[in-house]
């Protein structure tokens, strides 16, 4: 569970970091009571920037997005 997870990015990377460690049955749950990023985090279309919201992220995990345009999205 993630709790006060805004958009999305913290419940994402967990299930990120869950499917590079290679665990095959995880959920991951995000909660925040703010409706419009909820509906956002739900959506899971992210903007690359600026700034460059994947700068930190190994090129290897990239390979679990989707990239599309000037954003991206887990697959």
């Amino acid at each position: 569970v993630s709790a006060g997870c805004a958009t999305g990015e913290e419940a994402w990377t967990l299930a990120i970091l869950a499917a590079r460690a290679g665990a095959p049955a995880w959920r991951v749950l995000g909660l925040d009571l703010c409706r419009p990023a909820l509906a956002a985090a739900q959506a899971a279309r992210y903007r690359l920037g600026p700034p460059d919201a994947l700068r930190e992220m190994p090129q290897a995990d990239r390979a679990l997005l989707a990239m599309e345009g000037e954003g991206f999205s887990p697959t």
